[in-house]
């Protein structure tokens, strides 16, 4: 997760790690994670300042 003000400066990130198998028999998937997050908010700064992000990567050799 990367969270970034409205000048695109980081205000936050936080990577986790969550385990999907996923096989060539059964291509699909599903997981849910919930978490709460904190942001750190500068005064005088709306909702509409911050954007969050979320990426996937693979990680392990074959992955698509």
């Amino acid at each position: 997760m990367l969270i970034l003000d409205k000048t695109k400066n980081k205000v936050k990130s936080e990577p986790f790690t969550v385990s999907v198998t996923i096989s060539k028999e059964n291509p699909l998937s599903y997981f849910s994670l919930v978490r709460d997050v904190t942001i750190p908010v500068k005064e005088g700064t709306v909702p509409q300042d911050y954007s969050i992000s979320i990426a996937f990567e693979k990680t392990k050799p074959g992955a698509a």
